[in-house]
């Protein structure tokens, strides 16, 4: 069992796979009592939902990293920083187009979100973005 946790396979594909299935979950149970049995297309669209986490999970990562480094008076921290900061740069301008791009091709006439350009590809981006995290944090 040790050996599985700490496989890459675990940590790069299982952890955001599994991440994925639990915001589906929490969106669908977090409804009114009316609409509960009702699932919407709109409850599988959690790519901003997984890139906001990404954002959020490197900062942090970013953040204790840098103390640690601070306390150690590690020298070379600023490409260290720098580093940092150019990747989640990188992460909140790619996850403004992706979600531009939502707003202007992700919906149809009649307020729905499109299967492909509003559901898939946008899920596609937040899996990326949170691979891409927990292989440069933990991988």
């Amino acid at each position: 069992m040790e050996e599985f946790l700490t496989s890459p396979f675990f940590y790069n594909f299982l952890v955001p796979f599994l991440g994925t299935l639990f915001i589906i979950f929490v969106k669908i149970v977090s409804k009114n009592d009316s609409d509960l049995r009702k699932i919407k297309r709109e409850d599988f669209a959690v790519g901003i939902d997984l890139a906001v986490v990404s954002i959020t999970y490197y900062a942090v990562e970013t953040a204790k990293t840098l103390s640690i480094s601070a306390k150690n008076n590690v020298e070379n921290i600023f490409h260290t920083v720098s580093m940092n900061v150019w990747i989640i740069l990188i992460l909140f301008i790619s996850l403004w187009i992706i979600s531009t791009f939502i707003r202007f091709w992700g919906w149809d006439e009649e307020k729905n979100l499109r299967y492909f350009w509003g559901i898939i590809i946008p899920n596609i981006y937040g899996t990326l973005c949170l691979i891409f995290v927990v292989m440069l944090i933990g991988g």
